[in-house]
């Protein structure tokens, strides 16, 4: 309840500032997601999405949209993440960091096509880049195999990212969600291998940096419940570990590269 009230008035801070309001509503929604609520997560990242673009900010409401991708396709819900990573392609058509997530989304989503297709343009435009080689690839690149029951080449492709994978991505509210870790994670899961857990261990370790990002919830649920014997990722449900094992966002920084916002009203 306390942490209710303590959101609700973080928001009433946001809704009396229109140049910021959609960046309260993507926490919003960030949260719910997190937290399961499905049907919030995608109400909250409309009104994200709508408010950003009011302030004619289209790539900030993009980014969104893509991050909702990623969301969704980490639920299983490939044919919504594909609308979302195409509606956010479109807001947004040569935005860097929304082409990186939707790239990602597209690939765990299933469809392999137009993730490599982003892929192949990513690595054409940004040669030099050292997130765009070492982080954003590289998670691309790995959950391509993945999808297709490869999880040795997903591990080789992973490599390169392990030396930057704690790093900060600028354009996201969270400081970093860990992605490179996060796929990898489900790479030894595919192979059986007992290494998930301490890729999963990052995340539960790292939670000031990862804060309510998606791959957190996933992956704290699957190191902490017992994996079958079964070569399969689990899939089904598992319930939340308990509030006081997780560290709530503390903070709040800017997707839009803007002054961060005070975490109390002012």
């Amino acid at each position: 309840m306390i942490g209710q009230t303590a959101m609700a008035e973080q928001q009433q801070w946001f809704a009396g500032k229109p140049d910021y309001e959609n960046e309260g509503l993507a926490l919003a929604s960030d949260t719910e997601g997190y937290a399961g609520h499905v049907g919030k997560a995608r109400e909250l990242t409309k009104r994200a999405v709508d408010s950003a673009i009011r302030t004619d900010n289209k790539e900030t409401g993009a980014v969104y949209l893509a991050n909702a991708a990623l969301q969704q396709a980490a639920y299983y819900n490939a044919t919504e993440a594909r609308q979302s990573a195409a509606g956010a392609l479109k807001l947004a058509p040569t935005s860097q960091g929304v082409e990186s997530e939707a790239a990602l989304a597209f690939a765990m989503a299933g469809d392999a096509a137009r993730a490599e297709s982003l892929a192949q343009d990513l690595g054409k435009r940004f040669p030099l880049d050292t997130q765009m080689q070492s982080r954003w690839l590289p998670a691309i690149q790995a959950q391509l195999p993945l999808a297709r029951k490869n999880p040795a080449s997903a591990l080789s492709a992973l490599q390169a990212a392990s030396p930057i994978e704690l790093g900060n991505i600028p354009f996201l509210n969270n400081t970093s969600c860990l992605y490179p870790v996060y796929v990898r994670g489900e790479a030894y899961l595919a192979a059986g291998q007992g290494s998930a857990a301490a890729e999963f261990q990052k995340i539960v370790d790292h939670s000031g940096i990862v804060w309510n990002c998606w791959p957190e919830r996933w992956r704290i649920w699957t190191w902490l419940v017992p994996m079958p014997r079964s070569r399969e990722p689990r899939r089904e449900p598992m319930p939340m570990p308990p509030a006081s094992g997780r560290s709530p966002p503390t903070k709040i920084s800017s997707r839009s590269g803007k002054t961060p916002i005070p975490a109390s009203p002012s």
